[in-house]
């Protein structure tokens, strides 16, 4: 038996996906890929403009289990076709952030943790490669502006939203990767007692 089912959040990542629709054929879905095409995702929202399933069943005149299971059926066969055709990534955007972890900055005192704050860096860039963990990066250009420019890389995520790849680069401000290294030796062996 199936469990509980998401379908905000298949949705979601329809509509995320929707330029990826032409590769589904199958005439059962044009009416539901035709609505959630009329949607688009927007960046930092919480997108409450986005259709339920509910909502969809309304427009299309559907019954409530035949639109979830419509659906379920068209995020499946969408993903399934990746192993067949591969999904393109047309951007990539390297997000660094250069700031205190927050272990570092949990206990301190407000004036600390708001001195802090005002200069970690946020910066959006596309670079030709990708910095790995325990390299350095600066950026001098920023220099006089009261804010971290240069820092030791962390860690590196990956997330692919539809067309969009974001790499989001974490940065110390002053210790290398050797720091953070013997910082998770001491967690690991601390769980480990």
């Amino acid at each position: 038996m199936e469990g509980h089912r998401n379908y905000y959040r298949s949705i979601y990542y329809l509509i995320l996906l929707k330029n990826e629709f032409y590769r589904i054929e199958k005439n059962k879905y044009k009416a539901l890929i035709a609505e959630l095409s009329k949607y688009t995702v927007l960046e930092d929202s919480d997108n409450d403009h986005l259709p339920s399933h509910k909502d969809l069943s309304k427009v299309l005149k559907y019954t409530q289990a035949r639109t979830n299971k419509l659906l379920k059926d068209l995020h499946w066969a969408l993903i399934s076709d990746f192993t067949h055709k591969l999904l393109k990534i047309k951007e990539c955007v390297h997000q660094i952030h250069i700031q205190f972890s927050y272990e570092e900055q949990n206990g301190k005192d407000k004036k600390r943790r708001e001195w802090a704050d005002e200069r970690s860096t946020w910066l959006e860039v596309e670079l030709p490669r990708t910095p790995t963990i325990g390299e350095e990066i600066d950026l001098s250009f920023m220099n006089g502006l009261d804010k971290f420019e240069r820092g030791c890389v962390h860690s590196v995520r990956h997330k692919i939203t539809g067309n969009r790849q974001e790499i989001y680069i974490e940065v110390h401000p002053i210790y290398d990767y050797y720091y953070k290294w013997q910082r998770m030796k001491n967690k690991y062996e601390a769980d480990e007692r």
